[in-house]
């Protein structure tokens, strides 16, 4: 077949007899499509196809008579042009190799005395893997007598040989990692105390001590620990406070500027009493923001109220009922009209039972009182005279002196002709008071200290006598 070789998948073979991988030289070739197996080969450069030892791979033995390599020579031939023969040639196929050849570093024995590099300057080497300049500082090093080149270094003093931003002559950043290999980590370098920000709201824990960093941490740090709960974003010394019971900017104020002092209203009267207890928002019933209620148990009684005629401090002023008109009351136990014994001063009636009148002289007995019908002699003095019957007196005139007004208060106005002396009774006759050497038609009598009741003026002129009646109320 004359197709070209490859064609269709086909691959030119050449019969190799001696099976030593070299095809006979005389042989054109056969297309196979397959590997056709021992027998053949892919070249045809076996001069002697018949002998195994004879092929371009052999050693030549110089000057037998065979030319085992199939170079065309038996040994003596010039392969390299440097002008020594295979016999005298170290290395026949190094044009750099002869005997007497300058040696050179490159791993072979170039002047063929046996030595290889000899006479060469050695230099050690160290693997520097990330090509930074710096060799491995674990690294035991190796010999060469020229640069290996890239991977190599004549130092070992790198300290990660894995990042070339780690050896001697690397800037110390702010990494935690010894970047110049001085044996220090992050020196040189301005550090910052920062503090745990649990709730990342940039305030850090107020409990917290805080670690040095070169650099920001970032998020979960802060530069200030004044976080009073760093569990929660919404507390911290930026927030505002609210009203919810929590010292919402943690200035150890709860609800600061938010409330409002309120007292216990327990009369819900609008004014409450006791201490004062702060809220931010309006309790409700039961409290006031009004303190000043002298009595929280009645609604009626607070700073204002209008004074009612209870015997109570109603408006909070201590004073009670005033601004009311007091009257005396006397007991009246028989509520004939007149009472008896001691004052008792009220704004208001204190009813039947009770009486503006203190004269009665006998309160048992609802038919004896002043001005009562006398029936005399029975043994009762009805009119509260003094007497079972009615007073007389002799050489008493007849209405020439005259008293007003009757009852009276405060002064008694007596007038009648040129008196010369005046003495008050009380109604039994015992004398209170005697004013003499008047001589005058008119008279001021002051009663304001005597009690009220009733009593009895005896009267004289130069020429008459006279006794009259007054109450005093």
């Amino acid at each position: 077949d004359d197709a070209d070789p490859g064609i269709f998948g086909q691959t030119t073979f050449y019969v190799d007899a001696d099976n030593d991988s070299y095809g006979s030289d005389t042989d054109s070739g056969t297309l196979f499509c397959f590997n056709p197996g021992i027998g053949y080969a892919v070249n045809n450069l076996d001069c002697n196809d018949a002998d195994i030892l004879i092929n371009p791979g052999a050693i030549e033995i110089p000057v037998n008579g065979i030319d085992e390599n199939c170079d065309g020579s038996d040994g003596t031939a010039d392969l390299d042009g440097d002008g020594f023969d295979n016999l005298t040639d170290c290395n026949d196929l190094d044009s750099l190799s002869y005997p007497g050849a300058p040696e050179i570093c490159d791993g072979l024995d170039n002047n063929c005395d046996g030595f290889v590099d000899e006479g060469l300057t050695f230099t050690n080497y160290y693997i520097d893997a990330d090509g930074d300049g710096y060799g491995n500082i674990n690294g035991s090093g190796t010999s060469f007598c020229s640069n290996p080149g890239t991977g190599y270094s004549i130092n070992n003093t790198d300290c990660d040989d894995s990042n070339t931003a780690t050896n001697p002559n690397a800037f110390e950043l702010c990494d935690g990692i010894d970047n110049n290999c001085n044996g220090t980590i992050d020196e040189g370098l301005t550090f910052t105390i920062y503090y745990i920000d649990a709730d990342i709201d940039g305030y850090g824990d107020i409990n917290g001590i805080g670690s040095s960093f070169c650099s920001n941490p970032g998020a979960g740090y802060s530069l200030t620990n004044d976080d009073c709960v760093d569990a929660n974003i919404t507390i911290n010394p930026g927030a505002t406070e609210i009203c919810d019971g929590i010292d919402n900017n943690c200035d150890g104020l709860i609800d600061d500027g938010l409330t409002t002092d309120y007292y216990t209203d327990s009369d819900n009267d609008g004014y409450g009493i006791g201490f004062p207890i702060p809220y931010c928002n309006n309790p409700g019933a039961g409290f006031s923001a009004t303190s000043g209620d002298c009595n929280d148990l009645d609604s009626l009684t607070y700073p204002g109220a209008p004074e009612i005629c209870d015997g109570l401090d109603n408006n909070c002023n201590n004073q009670a009922d005033e601004g009311f008109t007091f009257i005396n009351y006397y007991f009246d136990g028989d509520q004939d009209g007149f009472g008896q014994g001691n004052a008792i001063p009220s704004c208001t009636s204190l009813g039947a039972s009770y009486s503006t009148d203190s004269t009665d002289c006998n309160d048992n007995d609802d038919l004896v009182y002043p001005g009562a019908t006398e029936i005399p002699n029975n043994g009762v003095d009805e009119n509260c005279d003094g007497v079972d019957g009615y007073l007389s007196v002799s050489n008493v005139g007849i209405n020439h002196f005259k008293l007003y007004p009757n009852p009276v208060q405060t002064f008694v106005t007596i007038t009648g002709p040129s008196i010369v002396k005046i003495e008050l009774l009380d109604i039994s006759g015992k004398s209170i008071l005697i004013h003499n050497n008047i001589h005058s038609s008119v008279f001021n009598l002051d009663v304001r200290l005597l009690e009220n009741g009733i009593y009895l003026i005896l009267l004289n002129s130069e020429t008459e006598t006279q006794i009259l009646k007054f109450i005093k109320n």
